[in-house]
């Protein structure tokens, strides 16, 4: 199939995003994770993201992901969901990064929202002092 067209397949649009993303799960050897990323694009049926810990992924692997909605003065915001691994794709190492791969995933459950009110910088401005 060298000629096939892949993004013909896909069935949904992506979308370029540029948002953390914390992944935890189990890895390949079965140990607990937490794992840091950035969310690079989105889609109706998942999202892409970046890893400097390709070893932690395989697919049909299934992964809770925590993804940092842009911040608001006084909350952080979340959004939660589980999903599954469809692809992981090596990228190569420059000089810059360390290995590095995009993983795609697949959403299993709905996506839950989370807002946690940041801690105050000044508290004494808050207590009215």
């Amino acid at each position: 199939m060298p000629d096939e067209n892949f993004s013909e397949l896909r069935g949904f649009d992506r979308q370029p995003i540029d948002f953390e993303v914390e992944v935890s799960g189990f890895s390949q050897a079965c140990e607990p994770f937490c794992d840091r990323g950035v969310l690079r694009d989105i889609s109706g049926g998942g999202v892409g993201f970046l890893t400097n810990n390709p070893d932690h992924y395989k697919c049909d692997q299934q992964l809770n992901l925590q993804i940092k909605l842009p911040s608001l003065d006084k909350m952080d915001a979340f959004m939660l969901c589980e999903v599954v691994v469809e692809w992981v794709r090596s990228i190569e190492p420059s000089e810059f990064e360390a290995e590095a791969a995009l993983i795609g995933v697949s959403l299993i459950s709905e996506m839950k929202f989370e807002s946690r009110q940041r801690p105050s910088e000044n508290p004494e401005i808050e207590l009215g002092n």
